[in-house]
């Protein structure tokens, strides 16, 4: 009985550590095309039954990694001046970017590149696990193209607080990007 116990609590720890992540390519070239860079919105690509079930603010996923690249060194545009430009030129941080209105925004702010992505899942699995998949493309303001670009899949699960997964997953998909920067 005793190890039928002792089963259950090694089961239930292991299971509350599980965190799975892969990132494809391993690399986030930005360094290549300069330091000075602008990060734009997410987009949303899931579900309108997912997104309100799961409300995401991709303000959050932004300044997360506005302040990892600062960190790593880079200079970030200041978010006030992009929201400025992006409201004169008509467009919006939470709706979608494409590349071109990328770097009509990244020549009005200085930036030599612009950073734009996509959030392709954010939602509980099966209890208690969240999984989050997003795509975040380098565009180089001078050149008009995708310089990098990376894929982040990250599922977690935690019995013993599920309630912060959907938390914890961003901070860990934001900190396998900003590892993986050049």
């Amino acid at each position: 009985m005793r190890a039928f116990y002792k089963f259950v609590l090694l089961f239930t720890f292991l299971s509350g550590c599980a965190l799975n992540y892969s990132l494809k390519p391993e690399r986030f070239n930005l360094s290549s095309s300069g330091k000075r860079v602008a990060v734009l919105g997410f987009s949303d690509l899931r579900a309108d039954k997912i997104k309100k079930k799961y409300p995401l603010s991709t303000k959050v996923l932004v300044e997360k990694i506005i302040a990892g690249l600062s960190r790593k060194g880079f200079s970030v545009i200041d978010r006030e001046n992009i929201e400025k430009i992006l409201k004169e030129q008509q467009l919006s941080m939470a709706g979608f970017i494409d590349e071109e209105e990328a770097v009509q925004v990244g020549k009005l702010s200085g930036a030599e590149l612009v950073l734009i992505g996509s959030i392709n899942e954010y939602q509980r699995t099966i209890y208690p696990k969240v999984k989050m998949n997003l795509t975040l493309k380098a565009i180089s303001v001078e050149k008009g193209v995708v310089v990098s670009s990376i894929d982040v899949s990250v599922s977690k699960s935690n019995w013993f607080y599920p309630i912060e997964l959907l938390n914890d997953v961003i901070d860990v998909a934001v900190s396998k990007i900003v590892d993986a920067v050049e």
